[in-house]
């Protein structure tokens, strides 16, 4: 008997991840160095000329980047973690309204002021 058997009444309860999936990917897109600056730091430069340009744009425009963002991560992290195949539409959805009311309020509190 394994110590996680004595503690879960199915096996897979014992299996299923211990993290939040959407925290983690939010997390892998801010703090790989690789995915931050080839990937997300240009999509938020888009972002920023969007809302001075006063384009309207909803939390939807982050979804490609989402999709290409879990594709990265399961490469990195096919060893550690039991991942699904593909992001549920309701976690993409989720993670897209998260990314953009964060990003719209780093751009509108002047965190890429500095930044060209």
């Amino acid at each position: 008997m394994k110590i996680f058997e004595i503690f879960s009444p199915s096996s897979e309860e014992a299996f299923s991840p211990s993290y939040d999936l959407a925290d983690d990917l939010q997390y892998f897109m801010n703090n790989d160095p690789e995915f931050y600056r080839k990937n997300y730091y240009p999509f938020v430069m888009k972002v920023k000329e969007a809302k001075a340009n006063k384009t309207k744009f909803t939390a939807k425009a982050f979804e490609a980047m989402v999709n290409h963002a879990y594709k990265v991560y399961k490469e990195t992290f096919t060893e550690e973690k039991n991942l699904p195949g593909e992001l549920d539409e309701e976690l993409v959805k989720e993670i897209c309204e998260n990314l953009h009311r964060q990003e719209l309020k780093n751009i509108e509190e002047g965190h890429y002021d500095d930044v060209n």
